[in-house]
């Protein structure tokens, strides 16, 4: 289960969210290696969409209407950033 977990994390990146750097901090032998063992560990893509909406969560009001909002007021510009 923790291969699992660690591969999703590792691979569930989405180009128009944040994504995530898997930090990895084991505190025994036993532990590096089950870390290490999740880099043999490759998911396809309906896997991670099924891990993707089995993890989803609502923020309900008011993260919804704000979101919305934002989209009204910056269109497809909105989450990008610019440099």
């Amino acid at each position: 289960m923790l291969h699992v977990a660690l591969a999703w994390l590792r691979q569930r990146h989405q180009p128009k969210e944040l994504s995530t750097v898997t930090i990895l901090g084991p505190r025994n032998l036993a532990q590096l290696q089950d870390n290490l063992d999740s880099l043999q560990v490759s998911l396809s893509e309906e896997e991670i969409g099924r891990l993707n909406e089995a993890s989803a969560i609502s923020f309900g009001s008011p993260h919804e209407i704000i979101n919305e909002s934002q989209k009204l007021i910056y269109g497809d510009g909105f989450g990008r950033v610019l440099s």
